[in-house]
């Protein structure tokens, strides 16, 4: 029999305790919202809840001077005593919850009854994602949709990448988008063509580096930390920079290799001892870069807060001054600090993957409470959001959930969890299964809303943003000042000229005019009379300055007594029309259509028709959803997890499959686990792992490969249909 071993530490009003646990459970479970069940893979959102019965020696209750109380933490770890089985001696996270309620059967009872649940207090405070906007004329990456989820958690407190430390001159999270939180990103970075997801869950760009310049120069007898996160490449590190190629390159990789080079060739390889400890980041790394003269740099590098700095490497270097910019290679999650802050070190609190869906702009800002926000975001794209069992928030893209990976994912996101095939003859007490007709559309509907992009040619500035209705009167030596909120968002404003310049056509850059009359009557001014700038706040804000260089009161007045500012740029971009794209039958003859919304969390084309060819193929045949399956409990099988399932002996099924539900009941001398499997449709990557395994390398191996195992006159096509179902890993 498996006996669980538990732990539970409860706060009921005093405090966290160590109380024995009588019984509990918990229950967690991916919803798809207005998909069908044999789709939920596709899409989810999940909050726990569960009970336990705690022994309270106390003789508290809510009326005594120390009361009883709901609101207080719960944790629960549990081991296994059955290690032959699955290797879980150790004991491994359940539950990180709330409690919700408390209660006893009458006065005399110690047993506490406790409902508890996920705890989303802090995610439940308003968040406000600013106005932003993909400069394609300066080469920026696009911003991943996950973005806007590590805002909305970083708001609420959860991390995928250590919080800015305050001895910062540069953060950059580089969780969906290159901006900063600490310093500027330079435009003309190197782009990338988009974000991918590591093994490990993670949001990632996949190659190229990104300039920045940081909140200081990096001056001779400087001492700074550099930490950051590898992304599975061979090295990773930072350039500090002068310009153009003048650069020194510190750099590290998980196997305890460093090295330092400069743009004169120099180098120099060391290594350092990985912390094999820390497990609780396993990614991350830092170098201390001191830099001893113009011609010395010096770096040392750990692999945790607990080790020793290792054997330094001094490289001698050509002459290089004080660094102004700083380019990140290979790395997420960077800091350049001037303290080696124990935060560095924090432990992830998410674990946020790629969502697949570039975004181009958010016109207007985007107000809500953060975990609304993030399931807006998690069903628009098509992806999974949950709290998992240690409390870390986590988000896994449509492609990731579906099994759409460089390997089938079978641990949680951090480390401590262990994964395989679920083997039904060994495993499972039984394989329940239902597959229903409502699963199947014959016609699949999407919608998504790209925005409107107005954009003139480079430096022409012939976009119109914004005019003024009101006349402006500016006394002598002073300066107007107002902020212009737009329901556009805009980049790179126009230099500004007077209307009567006739240096460029009158449709181009930035206008104003002046007159020593409201009317537009008097002198025409000097066309230095004023001096009108415009920066943006946001892309949705503009602040407007406007100073009066002479002796009298000026009006913004043209001849002909209207107002005449006038603010032009080079792109324009507003909330565009909803577009819909549709497979299968026509809404006229659909008896089973599926229409599923995006909203504007999806503006990409090829995202939008990923999405809708996905849906098709998911719903053009019934695949089973297995529910209320009981196996020998494991406790590294977590939500969210994909997996193989194996059934040799009875229906020969062999199939990747999420876990879309997992519930725990357990009582003094036993464990139940239950779960619900949704079997994944074969993709892409699973045809090509199949076909290299059986060394099918041309068009006509292909051919025989079909014809041999689908009989003559089978198709590609056909290949996946008869694969649905079947693993191929």
């Amino acid at each position: 029999m498996v006996t669980p071993r538990t732990v539970a530490t409860v706060d009921v009003g005093a405090g966290a305790e160590a109380l024995e646990p009588l019984s509990w459970s918990t229950k967690r479970e991916l919803t798809g919202g207005a998909l069908p069940g044999q789709v939920r893979a596709a899409s989810g959102v999940a909050t726990g809840s569960g009970t336990i019965e705690v022994r309270d020696p106390s003789t508290r209750t809510p009326w005594t001077s120390s009361k009883i109380a709901p609101g207080g933490k719960i944790t629960i770890d549990a081991a296994l005593d059955a290690p032959a089985l699955v290797p879980q001696a150790t004991s491994y996270p359940v539950a990180r919850m709330v409690a919700r309620s408390v209660g006893a059967d009458g006065a005399l009872t110690a047993k506490r009854d406790i409902e508890m649940a996920d705890d989303l207090t802090s995610l439940r405070g308003p968040v406000s994602v600013p106005p932003f906007m993909y400069d394609t004329g300066n080469g920026l990456v696009q911003i991943d949709a996950a973005w806007v989820i590590d805002q909305a958690a970083r708001a609420g407190g959860y991390f995928a990448t250590p919080a800015p430390v305050s001895s910062a001159i540069l953060s950059a999270p580089l969780c969906g988008s290159i901006r900063p939180e600490v310093g500027t990103v330079n435009p003309g970075s190197n782009p990338t063509p988009g974000w991918g997801t590591d093994p490990l869950g993670r949001v990632y760009t996949p190659s190229g580096s990104y300039e920045y310049t940081p909140t200081r120069p990096v001056n001779v007898g400087d001492v700074l930390y550099a930490t950051w996160n590898y992304v599975g490449i061979t090295d990773s590190g930072i350039e500090l920079r002068i310009s153009g190629t003048v650069y020194v390159y510190a750099y590290a990789n998980s196997s305890g290799f460093v090295g330092i080079s400069a743009s004169d060739g120099s180098s120099a390889t060391g290594s350092y001892a990985t912390f094999a400890a820390f497990t609780d980041d396993p990614t991350r790394v830092q170098v201390k870069i001191e830099r001893l003269s113009t011609t010395q740099t010096r770096i040392s590098a750990r692999g945790g807060p607990a080790e020793s700095w290792g054997t330094p490497l001094t490289l001698t270097h050509a002459s290089m001054g004080t660094f102004t910019y700083v380019r990140t290679r290979g790395c997420i999650g960077m800091q350049l600090t001037t303290v080696a802050d124990a935060a560095l070190w924090r432990r992830p609190t998410a674990v946020i993957g790629s969502s697949g869906s570039p975004l181009t702009a958010l016109v207007a800002p985007t107000k809500s409470d953060a975990w609304s926000l993030m399931q807006q975001v998690a069903a628009s794209t098509l992806g999974a959001l949950w709290l998992d069992e240690t409390g870390v928030l986590t988000y896994r893209g449509r492609d990731y959930v579906r099994g759409q990976t460089s390997e089938v994912f079978t641990g949680a996101p951090l480390p401590g969890a262990g994964g395989g095939a679920i083997v039904a003859e060994t495993t499972l007490v039984d394989l329940p299964w239902s597959v229903g007709i409502d699963d199947v559309a014959d016609r699949v509907e999407l919608t998504y809303t790209p925005p409107d992009v107005v954009m003139a040619a480079a430096g022409q500035y012939t976009t119109t943003v914004w005019t003024s209705s009101d006349i402006v009167a500016v006394s002598p030596g002073k300066t107007y000042q107002t902020y212009i909120d737009l329901e556009t968002a805009v980049d790179d404003l126009a230099p500004w000229y007077p209307v009567w310049d006739a240096g460029y056509a009158a449709s181009r850059m930035s206008r104003w005019a002046a007159s020593t009359q409201r009317d537009g009557g008097g002198t025409q001014p000097a066309s230095n009379a004023l001096t009108v700038t415009s920066d943006l706040v946001t892309p949705s804000r503009i602040r407007l300055r406007i100073t009066n260089n002479t002796g009298g009161v000026l009006y913004t007045a043209g001849s002909d007594g209207t107002s005449q500012i006038t603010i032009r740029a080079t792109t324009l971009v507003s909330t565009g029309e909803p577009v819909t794209i549709a497979t299968g039958k026509s809404a006229e003859t659909a008896i089973n259509p599926l229409a599923v919304d995006l909203g504007m969390w999806v503006q990409d084309d090829a995202a939008a028709a990923a999405a809708l060819s996905w849906l098709k193929t998911a719903t053009s045949n019934p695949l089973p959803v297995l529910e209320g399956v009981e196996m020998v409990p494991d406790l590294t099988c977590r939500l969210g997890d994909v997996r193989i399932l194996r059934d040799p002996k009875f229906t020969n099924l062999v199939a990747k499959v999420l876990v879309v539900g997992v519930d725990l009941a357990a009582t003094p001398g036993s464990l139940k686990q239950t779960l619900t499997l949704a079997v994944l449709d074969v993709v892409e990557g699973d045809i090509a792992a199949l076909l290299l395994r059986a060394a099918v390398a041309t068009e006509a191996n292909l051919a025989s490969y079909i014809t041999t195992n689908l009989g003559a006159g089978a198709t590609e096509d056909q290949l996946g249909t008869d694969l649905i179902g079947r693993v191929l890993a």
